[in-house]
């Protein structure tokens, strides 16, 4: 049995539609677990509804990853997923999903490639064409970390939260979600797991939809914190010692390298200049000379570079260059008003 479990905070206007999402899977051994995380809106009564489809558990609100170990503490099943209550799966997911791990049981963990939604525009998060690439002809990607940066970046990831189906037993290895992160938490895990677990399966079409329409104040705010880069940077500093004693540090090292270059040109996106300079400080080992020097030449005038930046990158998204899309200029106009 799968165990799905969908943290929720204030989610009264969409949480039916991740629970319809999950009830429509054309796989049925499931149970579905919604932890409410102190909402004040009528969370509760949207979920009550549904009677015993399924398993509802408030807590006061601490924050994601609380809500998620909730959840797994009180899983039923072999098998935990994921979804976000703003956020919605295809209805062959879980069916395809296990059929790979079925025929592969050396695997612990699965995801898939999924969707982005915004404004009415879907398009895929990643490209299917280079995850089949990628893949090989394999239901898995061999290695986690240097499959990641094969056509697409790390901050994009191909591990979403709402795609993956873990084996119950890999949090008794990893442990659970880092309740101190409010964001970043699910990287930290996945990464944590890769470690220990390199080999992920995987498929190379949607088979979810993330809504990036919805959000709220407090959402927002812990976006915008992600873009100065902090969160990653104390999460490499840790996993890089984690990667040295499970013995894979220089496959890390690959993903983390492309993964800082991006946080530093995120941070010179947004004008954000001792955050740049701190990335390109701390990792020495991951950034090249040339990466750390544009970091502070760059930043010397850090608003003109923002500027160059943001309108390369809005000519290229209204030309459709971007083939995603992205929160970016709703993050933009929320930094611009702090």
């Amino acid at each position: 049995m799968i165990t799905v479990i969908i943290p929720s905070y204030n989610s009264a206007q969409c949480i039916s539609r991740a629970i319809d999402s999950v009830l429509s899977q054309s796989f049925s051994d499931y149970e579905i677990i919604v932890v409410d995380d102190g909402s004040t809106d009528n969370t509760s009564q949207a979920v009550e509804r549904y009677g015993g489809k399924v398993r509802y558990i408030r807590q006061d609100n601490a924050g994601p990853a609380a809500a998620r170990n909730a959840g797994i503490k009180a899983a039923k099943g072999e098998w935990i997923a994921f979804l976000d209550a703003d956020d919605e799966w295809l209805a062959d997911k879980l069916r395809r999903q296990m059929e790979i791990l079925e025929k592969n049981p050396e695997l612990k963990w699965c995801g898939s490639n999924f969707s982005l939604e915004l404004d009415g525009n879907e398009r895929p998060a990643l490209n299917p064409a280079v995850i089949r690439k990628t893949l090989a002809g394999r239901d898995y990607f061999e290695n986690y970390f240097r499959d990641s940066i094969k056509g697409h970046s790390p901050t994009a990831i191909i591990t979403s939260t709402i795609t993956l189906v873990i084996h119950k037993s890999v949090f008794e290895q990893t442990g659970l979600f880092d309740v101190s992160l409010m964001r970043q938490q699910d990287h930290d895990m996945w990464v944590r797991i890769a470690c220990r677990f390199l080999q992920m399966g995987y498929i190379a079409e949607p088979l979810a939809i993330a809504h990036l329409g919805v959000a709220d104040a407090v959402m927002t705010q812990r976006r915008l914190d992600v873009k100065r880069g902090l969160l990653y940077r104390q999460t490499t500093a840790r996993h890089l010692e984690l990667a040295a004693q499970c013995g894979c540090l220089d496959d890390f090292k690959v993903f983390a390298s492309v993964l800082m270059r991006d946080v530093l040109l995120i941070t010179l996106f947004h004008g954000l200049k001792a955050d740049a300079r701190e990335t390109a400080r701390q990792f020495p080992q991951l950034l090249t000379m040339r990466w750390r020097a544009a970091a502070y030449i760059l930043t010397v005038f850090p608003n003109v570079t923002a500027k160059m930046m943001q309108m390369i990158a809005y000519f290229a998204d209204r030309l459709k260059l971007v083939q995603t899309v992205s929160r970016r200029w709703v993050h933009l106009k929320a930094h611009e008003k702090r």
